[in-house]
């Protein structure tokens, strides 16, 4: 009976995919996980079609090159814009009556949230206030000193300043020829 179930084994082809990944990922797969990802399928199916376990693709993305690493992050971009399609595809059956209104509801907000989870900048509701860019400021600032400090000298010319010795505070500056504050002594 033993070789029997030997030979059944020797008959079946080999999946060369499982051989080729064991618990590790190669390249080649690793490029068709990303492809799958950018098709909008979700890493945790993908992985599971490719039967790689989710620590083994962890510790393939640790090491993994900057190259590889910013494939990913585009192959999540383009994730988020094959969910929207998929968003048009259920607001048409909606509107064909394929899907019940209520049931085409939540998916839409299923598929609403991940799209502005994967691309918050074009599919999120915040709307980003931050300016990033850099303004010089510092011809402004240099006019408005020279405008104030041309309007104080032309106050300076039309109202006489008066400077008045006070024994214990020094030199006290009056505009308008006021008198300084007389101090008991």
């Amino acid at each position: 009976m033993p070789k029997q179930d030997s030979m059944n084994q020797a008959d079946k082809p080999k999946d060369t995919r499982q051989v080729q990944v064991g618990n590790t990922v190669t390249h080649k797969v690793f490029l068709e996980v990303i492809q799958d990802v950018g098709e909008g399928n979700t890493l945790k199916d993908t992985l599971k079609k490719h039967r790689i376990k989710e620590r083994s693709w962890f510790y393939y993305m640790e090491a993994a090159p900057q190259a590889e690493v910013e494939l990913l992050t585009q192959a999540r971009l383009n994730q988020a814009d094959s969910l929207f399609e998929r968003a048009i595809q259920v607001i048409d059956k909606i509107e064909s009556e394929e899907v019940n209104p209520q049931a085409g509801k939540a998916m839409l907000d299923g598929l609403k949230w991940a799209t502005a989870k994967l691309k918050p900048a074009k599919y999120g509701d915040r709307v980003d206030y931050h300016v990033n860019h850099t303004i010089d400021i510092g011809s402004n600032i240099l006019q408005a000193r020279e405008r104030i400090l041309s309007s104080s000298s032309q106050r300076l010319k039309s109202k006489p300043m008066i400077n008045v010795t006070d024994p214990i505070g020094g030199v006290k500056a009056l505009e308008g020829g006021g008198e300084p504050n007389k101090k008991d002594k």
